[in-house]
């Protein structure tokens, strides 16, 4: 295990992806108390997340994780604490709904063998890191059935705000800034890529599901259902989702 003291030249924990480089790698899982946070893709932040008790139960109620008072906001305890069991100093997060948005888009138009020149279809040469759609041409496909095509998306870095560790605030807030502006492009991949086709109405709830360098994004109604097959199967699963349903 790689030193986990206090260092003036750096941080005192790896990186999340330092872990999985060590001569015997490790990946640090979400902490029991991150798992405990049901975070809403709503405004404002301080309304949009609860916390679940310690069991996660269904049917006890959830505590605020933001209470206010006269000298202001207060967090709830656990937002101090390590957002995963083995420590990290920071972390990369995609979002795996934008990143599986682009080749969930080509793949609705796989059946069709569209070729530069086709009607509707709009192609160019791709960038210098890009591969092409036509080998023939060399073309990459950008818009058809008037659709662009979708964007790459970077993610975030998340770092410990402490200088040492990433906390469940740290994690939550960044990630949760991340997507709320992207939240139109959440719901345009969802429908690509999880719907069928169907577009998802602007106020269709959302929420964070699990942790990790690949971050889920589902619908509550999707969560709901994801929950209940866990407990058919007596696992627990990896949602954060609230505990009595997901209508509170």
């Amino acid at each position: 295990m790689a030193d986990t003291s206090s260092n003036s030249n750096g941080p005192a924990y790896p990186s999340y992806e330092e872990y999985a480089r060590l001569p015997v790698p490790v990946k640090p899982w979400a902490g029991a108390t991150y798992l405990r946070l049901f975070i809403r893709l709503q405004e404002p932040f301080s309304s949009a997340v609860s916390v679940c008790p310690p069991d996660r139960s269904t049917t006890s109620p959830r505590e605020p994780y933001c209470r206010e008072t006269p000298d202001g906001l207060v967090w709830h305890p656990i937002a101090e604490e390590s957002v995963t069991d083995h420590r990290i100093s920071s972390i990369t997060v995609k979002i795996r709904c934008l990143d599986e948005w682009e080749s969930a888009w080509l793949q609705l138009f796989e059946e069709e063998d569209l070729r530069p020149g086709d009607e509707g279809a709009v192609w160019a040469l791709p960038g210098e890191e890009e591969e092409a759609d036509d080998e023939e041409t060399g073309m990459k496909l950008v818009r058809h059935v008037g659709e662009d095509r979708p964007r790459k998306y970077e993610g975030v870095v998340v770092r410990a705000s402490n200088g040492h560790f990433v906390t469940v605030h740290d994690y939550a807030t960044a990630v949760y800034e991340y997507l709320m502006p992207l939240r139109r492009e959440v719901l345009a991949s969802l429908t690509v890529s999880k719907q069928n086709g169907e577009p998802l109405p602007d106020d269709t709830q959302l929420v964070l599901c699990g942790f990790g360098p690949s971050q889920s994004v589902e619908t509550v109604e999707e969560a709901e259902r994801r929950r209940r097959r866990a407990r058919m199967a007596g696992a627990g699963g990896d949602a954060v989702i609230p505990p009595e349903g997901l209508k509170a």
